[in-house]
């Protein structure tokens, strides 16, 4: 039986473990608050920026070849995520291996060796990756999205920053975000695999324990009021893509989110569910279609992702529109609710196996709301009491005309398109 275990070291940081019996493989990672949303207005890019260098050396692991090895030779890898909300480091390997990721994540997080020359390498590569992005559809329409939807805001930009604010960054910069930003109390260590908690915790006493941590982390809020309902970013590719959003609530798991997921379930969710029904499987107009619950610490959004061809394009808009409306001023019926409660279990139980399957599920709510963590199963279980009035209820409540903003990516012109809601 899976268990999750959440103690403290003396010092004050969280240690949360998820054992799963028989498991051969290990997470051990660090999760801190300090992600693009902290990045300084005018430097925006830092957090991905300590992703990169953190991962390079360390003071015990002077040289990059060195530290890959040092992990290598067992067969583990390190990595690093940023997000909006957070930023951590992780290293994947064998279960038997506990002792030694425990030790390096250590010297990753805490012993960190920035050099002048590994930081005007690094910045290199980061700018590198941006101008990557950029030659990408998908992110270059995530990055359009978030131009619209947290507009009036500094991180209304991708997570690798801006060109010129990774360009104003400096070495002082560098080694100041990372004492006064990453290493906070509020930050978590989390482990999930095949270990023992109080051996896990025994272990981080060690290598954790007489750091001191600083006191929680000062998180910003933004107000993302906009007028702007559609931005389109002119490319000549041959597929035009978007991302049709409704606001949500953000932060916490709220009343409501269990009723959006049956409604998402429903609308786009599956070979079955009705928005690809109708652009898929009768009109043609797609090859696949996307949608999700976005949560961001003071902002959340349901969003739906589609491309088609130029010429398809306004029409696949316009079916977009006339099924939303169908949805939200026909109603459901109990058979589409009950089958889509069934496909969601479905997924959710398949989906929740591996060590990192756990370290997703778990790891931001921990970081952020740790009173307020839920299992997959008793997430299951308040979906199961959703009832059809409580799905046809959200749906009248944010599939509404004046909630709506559509981010496009491609050759197309706003006049052509017809976006009735």
């Amino acid at each position: 039986m899976v268990k999750k275990i959440r103690t403290t070291l003396t010092n004050g940081l969280r240690l949360v473990v998820i054992e799963i019996p028989d498991s051969k493989s290990l997470v051990t990672s660090y999760w801190t608050k300090a992600g693009n949303r902290i990045d300084p207005n005018d430097k925006l890019g830092m957090a991905h920026l300590m992703e990169h260098l953190l991962l390079k050396k360390t003071k015990s692991y002077p040289s990059d070849f060195e530290f890959g090895q040092v992990l290598e030779k067992v067969g583990a890898g390190k990595n690093g995520t940023t997000h909006k909300d957070w930023l951590n480091f992780n290293i994947t390997s064998s279960s038997k291996d506990f002792e030694l990721t425990t030790r390096v994540l250590s010297e990753m997080v805490l012993n960190p060796l920035i050099t002048k020359m590994g930081f005007e390498n690094e910045r290199k590569v980061v700018l590198e990756e941006n101008a990557r992005r950029n030659t990408h559809p998908e992110n270059s329409t995530w990055d359009t999205w978030f131009k619209i939807f947290m507009a009036n805001s500094p991180i209304n930009c991708s997570t690798l920053g801006t060109v010129g604010g990774i360009k104003a960054i400096n070495l002082s910069d560098t080694l100041k975000f990372w004492e006064q930003k990453m290493l906070r109390k509020d930050s978590i260590l989390m482990f999930s695999g095949g270990v023992d908690s109080t051996t896990i915790h025994n272990l981080c006493e060690k290598f954790f324990g007489s750091h001191n941590f600083g006191s929680d982390l000062d998180v910003p809020t933004y107000d993302y009021k906009s007028d702007t309902r559609i931005v389109i970013k002119k490319n000549d590719a041959p597929q035009t893509n978007m991302i049709m959003s409704f606001r949500t609530p953000g932060g916490q798991i709220y009343n409501d989110y269990y009723a959006l997921l049956a409604l998402r379930g429903i609308l786009c969710l599956g070979w079955s569910s009705r928005i690809t029904q109708r652009l898929r499987v009768k009109e043609a107009l797609i090859y696949g279609s996307g949608s999700n619950l976005q949560r961001y610490f003071d902002i959340g959004a349901f969003t739906f992702n589609l491309g088609s061809s130029k010429d398809k394009f306004s029409k696949m808009i316009s079916i977009l529109c006339e099924e939303i409306v169908k949805f939200r001023d026909k109603g459901i019926t109990e058979k589409e609710l009950q089958f889509t409660k069934g496909f969601i279990e479905g997924v959710t139980s398949r989906s929740i196996e591996t060590s990192w399957d756990y370290v997703d599920w778990y790891s931001v709510n921990e970081l952020y709301w740790p009173e307020n963590v839920e299992s997959p199963e008793e997430r299951l279980e308040k979906l199961k009491r959703v009832t059809k009035e409580d799905v046809e209820r959200v749906a009248k409540k944010y599939l509404t005309k004046d909630n709506w903003q559509l981010a496009i990516v491609g050759d197309v012109k706003e006049e052509e398109l017809k976006v009735d809601l």
